[in-house]
Order: C-alpha cells, then structure tokens, then sequence
C-alpha cells in the first residue's frame, strides 16, 4: 500500500483491485478456520481413554475426567479443552489426542518434561559453525516443569547477547529421548558482507581500521557501536549509521558516511594586559587524499606576537591508538625584560620543527614523544646592555597531557595533570645542553551549583645552563592555556601568580601551590578569590623556604558569547599589585 496516499485518489481503482487480490489470497485460510470450528462443534461419543504417557497417566487422567467420561457424548471442544488443561499443568513438552469415531477410542499421547535440558547456541554462515552449550535443570518445587526451562533459556539467550552473540534467537525445541533431556537451539549469525558507500573520499582501509569487526566475526552490536563512535572519533565525519540486512545465512553490514569536505576556518579576537590585542585564523583541511590527516594552517597577529604555523597531524596511525603530527613555525615574539625598577621589550624570534609521536589515552589526553630543532634569534635594545645571540636547539622531550576539565572556560568539575620531560643535546647539532622537567596538577569542584573549590600546584627543575628563554617563568593571570602552551613554543613553561606581571621573573627552579574559590552569579558573572604560595629561584641561588611569597587575588569575569571579559587585582606580601585584563576566547 505505499504507493497509495489519501491526498491522492486517482488510484482507486487500483487500490480496491489490491483488495480483491488480498481476500483471494486469504480464503483458503478462512475456509479451514471454518472447518475447525464445525469440528470442534461436532459431537461424539467416547467410549473408553487410552493414555500413551505411563509416569503421568494418573495425572493425565484426573484432569481429563474433570470435562470428559466415558459412555457421554461430548463436543470435540470438550476434547480440545481438556488436552488445553493438560498442557497448562506444565508438565509436558507436547500433547496430542485422537478419537475414532466409530470405535468411540480417544487416544492421548503426552511427553513428559526431562528434569535436565540443554541449550545450544549455534553460529552460522558459510564457515563451519561454532557451537555454544550449556546445561541446566528445569525441575521447580521438586518437579520439572516446562514454564522453568522457558525462563531459563530466555535468561540464558539474554546473557548471550550480552556476551557477543547480538542477534542470537531460539529457533528449535525438541526432545533428545536417548539423553532424556530436552534441547533448545539457538542461532547467532556471522557478519557475511561488509558494504561501505561508494563515492568516498576516505579510502576504505581506513574507515575498516575503525572497526571491531570483520567479515566472518559473530555479529556483536557492540562492537558495531563502537566501530560508529571510533569513526566519529576521527573528526572526518558528521554523520555514521550502519544498517544490518540478511545476506548468505548471516548478517551484512552496510555503512553509510556523510564526510566533512568543507575547509573549517576559526577565527578568534582577544586583548590581555600580558598582548595587547591578537588575532587568529585557523584553517584545517580534512582528510587529505582519503588518509585520514588533517593539514592546518595558523595565521596569529597581534601587537607583541606573530606567528604562522602549518601541521600535518594524524590522530591514528593505522589501526593503532597512535597519533603523530609534524609541525613548522616561525615566531616574533616582542617579550618582555624585567631589570629592577625598568622594562624593557627585546625580540624573541623563533623557527623550528616538532615532530610528535604518541599515544592517545582514550578521551582524556594523550602521550607523547617529540623531537624539536628550533632556532632562536634575541635581539634587546641598547638600553638593556645585554648582548644579542642565536642558539640552535635541539631537544628530546616526553609529555604526558590528562585534562578531563568538563567545560572552558569555567571548569566545574575535573582535572588536569601535565608533565614535561625534556633534554638539550649536542648530538644533533644544537649549540645547548641542559634537563628539563616540569609537573603540573589541577582540580575542580563544584558544590551547590554555585560553588566552584579549585587548586592545583607547579613544580619545575632545569640544569643551571639552561639559557634563561628556555627556563621557567613567573607572574600573570591564569589561562586555561597555562602552562601547556603546544600551539607556539613547544617548552615553554611558566606559573601564574597573583600580584606579579607576565612572566616578571625568571628561574631555573619553581614551585607555586594554589587555591580558588569561584562563586557564580546568574546569569553570567563569576567572582574569583585566589591564594597563591611559592617562588622561582635563579640560577646560582639556593632553594628556601623562607624565599616563598604569598599572593592574593579577585578577579570578575563575565561569560559573554564573544568569549569571557575578566578584570582582576592581585598583591603579594612584598607589596607588588597588578591589575589584569582581558577579553575574547584564548587560543
């Protein structure tokens, strides 16, 4: 009938010839629904019982004479009826009874339900089927009863879908009368055919190395549903659906893709007191040739810092969880020079390659391996009287990145761990040599909806001949970019502290602790209250206890669709304060 549609009706005709065709079709069903029905009407007479089920008949007997006896003449109804009653009792597998009309004999032939039963789950298709057995007992309130062994196997059938035979269903009862046992047999079919849609940029091994399933595998759903979230994983899709179709005794899967061929461009606007004002553009193409990698092409111009960036990144190398990415930059960064009561901005020009090689930990992070040669060129103003210089960099670093922060860039809940091992060496040519590590922890709670508890702590250490560029770095606003910022400089560190400007001291040892309390006021301003302790230390001096220094800070933040506009103070207990603004989406 969809052909036919009520705001049509030039199809009447046809609509009603579609009817005669279907009571055709189904008459010979009615007539022997008929039949049925004149026979359970008709009457006999039983003349005497004979029951072929020796370890029931007395029980089959009591029930039957509870509608029939013999020497009456009764309605085959009455007969139907009582074999019904004995099929209620749940005690057989099957009855049957026939009467001879002449002689007046009603034969009833009932088997029993065996105490043991056993299930087996057959897997089909071409190959040669696997078989899955398990035995059980369907004896109840001392008797096997057949309702039992039902319960049974349908507790049994759901625990195999669960376990990976996704479509298992119960397709054949029967009695084994040399085990006595009853067998139940369920089929779980295999995956017969895999179909992906044609016309894909994505090659196909690369949308099957997503999968967790093969042709020839049991169909598992789970695994169909995990093969659809790792595709949407990939990022090269915006939408994933796989349909399941009979095809050769087993299940074909057809995958249906709808690829994102458009070039994604973001664009961002932010002001901070630490770089004046910037601006971004990304541009990323997706899966370039059907491989799976990503080409991204960053613009970043503001008035203290320029930065053009292309990365080639693969999130997964095969059918591995490994990623890797090969990213170019050149950098002008006009930086800041602290020394006494005077500021002075020198040139930090930086160019160089990171190959990356990692692993990622599901939706948390991920580990990685790199390899960086960076060149850097300084240049300070006259004023400064310090000496030019270029270094050639070459480092071996390891990172490991957990953040589960579940919303930017006001966190409620989660946390954040990042650490960072890295070596200078001379082996490929750099002109430096030193031991970086840094470690950097975070949390976030959030009570009462309003409430927001974080903290965190920074520890960093450097061999004294790192140069003081690549060391570590005080002062500032907290960012959500903190201390992790891989876009640029790939090892730069540095701590927020309250009360001190960006990045006002420098150091080869830090360690800074924290703690926040934010209060949110609907609709969209959050107050922060901040306590930071700690310090870093220069070259040459020694780590104390009693060099620590405290600061204090407020901050009020308000969550606008451009991006959050925050305005804060802060004080150490040396009597430095400094005031904080900013405005737009960090990148």
């Amino acid at each position: 009938m969809e052909r036919f549609s009520s705001r049509d009706f030039r199809l009447a005709e046809a609509m009603v010839e579609e009817g005669r065709i279907a009571a055709r079709q189904a008459l010979p069903a009615l007539l022997d629904s008929l039949a049925e029905v004149e026979k359970k009407s008709s009457y006999v007479t039983v003349t005497s019982i004979e029951i072929s089920s020796p370890d029931a008949a007395e029980m089959i007997d009591t029930v039957i004479s509870r509608t029939i006896r013999t020497g009456e003449t009764v309605t085959y109804a009455a007969i139907f009826d009582a074999i019904e009653n004995i099929w209620d009792t749940g005690r057989f597998f099957s009855v049957e009874a026939d009467i001879d009309p002449l002689s007046g004999l009603l034969r009833v032939t009932a088997e029993t339900v065996p105490g043991n039963a056993i299930l087996r789950v057959v897997v089909t298709g071409p190959q040669e089927p696997d078989i899955l057995e398990t035995t059980f007992s369907t004896i109840q309130d001392g008797v096997p009863v057949l309702s039992a062994a039902q319960t049974t196997v349908d507790s049994l059938v759901r625990q195999a879908r669960l376990d990976g035979y996704s479509f298992a269903e119960v397709t054949e009862s029967e009695l084994d009368r040399d085990l006595n046992m009853l067998v139940v047999t369920a089929e779980a079919p295999r995956v017969t055919r895999i179909l992906i849609d044609s016309g894909l940029t994505s090659r196909r091994e690369l949308i099957m190395r997503e999968g967790m399933i093969k042709v020839g595998d049991i169909v598992n759903l789970d695994r169909i549903m995990k093969w659809v979230e790792n595709l949407y994983g990939t990022t090269m899709y915006e939408l994933v659906w796989i349909d399941a179709e009979p095809y050769r005794d087993g299940v074909g899967l057809r995958v249906h893709i709808r690829e994102k061929n458009w070039v994604v461009a973001r664009f961002g606007l932010r002001y901070d007191e630490a770089f004046s004002s910037e601006g971004r553009i990304d541009l990323v193409r997706e899966n370039i040739f059907g491989f799976g990698n990503q080409l991204i092409v960053t613009g970043h111009m503001g008035q203290r810092r320029n930065i053009l960036l292309l990365e080639s990144r693969n999130n997964r190398i095969f059918s591995s969880l490994y990623s890797f990415s090969l990213k170019t930059y050149r950098q002008l960064w006009m930086r800041r020079l602290f020394s006494g009561d005077n500021v002075y901005d020198y040139d930090d020009e930086r160019y160089g390659t990171v190959l990356s090689l990692g692993q990622q930990m599901d939706k948390l992070g991920d580990a990685m391996f790199q390899f960086r040669t960076e060149t850097v060129l300084t240049r300070y103003p006259v004023l400064a009287n310090r000496k030019n210089f270029q270094k050639e960099i070459r480092t071996i670093a390891v990172r490991s990145l957990i953040d589960s922060y579940d919303r930017y860039p006001f966190p409620r809940n989660g946390h954040v761990n990042n650490i960072y091992i890295e070596s200078a060496t001379e082996v490929f040519g750099g002109s430096e040599q030193y031991v970086k590590i840094f470690w950097d922890a975070a949390f976030a709670r959030t009570y009462w909806r309003k409430h927001t508890f974080s903290g965190g702590f920074v520890l960093g250490t450097a061999d004294p001949s790192i140069p003081e560029i690549e060391s570590f770095s005080l002062g500032g606003d907290a960012t959500r970019v903190n201390c992790y910022d891989w876009s640029s400089v790939a090892s730069h560190f540095y701590a927020d502290f309250p009360g001190l400007p960006d990045e006002s001291r420098f150091g080869t040892r830090l360690t800074v602790g924290r703690l926040n309390y934010r209060l949110f006021i609907p609709r969209q301003f959050f107050l922060d209250l901040t306590y930071s302790v700690g310090n870093v230390w220069p070259k040459g001096t020694t780590v104390s206890a009693r060099d620590l220094i405290q600061g204090y800070g407020v901050t009020g933040s308000f969550d606008t669709f451009a991006g959050p506009i925050r305005i804060g103070w802060g004080i150490t207990s040396e009597g430095d304060e400094h005031v904080y603004m900013s405005g737009g989406w960090e990148f």
